[in-house]
């Protein structure tokens, strides 16, 4: 195989990413929380973040037993 040539682009003053002189300010460090408390806290976010989905499952739920019902019925009437 042959070699892949790489190109490279020299940048000038004016394209020079700038940077910044005000002091960035520390990282809060995390509180120490029990794994419980931790995982009930995750559990709400969960909750919250994807309740769209429960009631879509059960929208599906309702609608596909309703056919179920329908082909019964249909299965001993015709």
């Amino acid at each position: 195989m042959a070699q892949r040539k790489v190109r490279r682009v020299k940048r000038t003053a004016t394209q020079a990413t700038p940077r910044s002189t005000a002091r960035e300010e520390p990282i809060e460090q995390p509180v120490a929380t029990s794994p419980a408390s931790r995982q009930e806290a995750k559990e709400a976010q969960l909750r919250k973040e994807y309740a769209y989905v429960l009631q879509d499952l059960r929208r599906v739920f309702i609608i596909g037993g309703a056919m179920f019902l329908l082909l019964i019925i249909l299965g001993l009437l015709l």
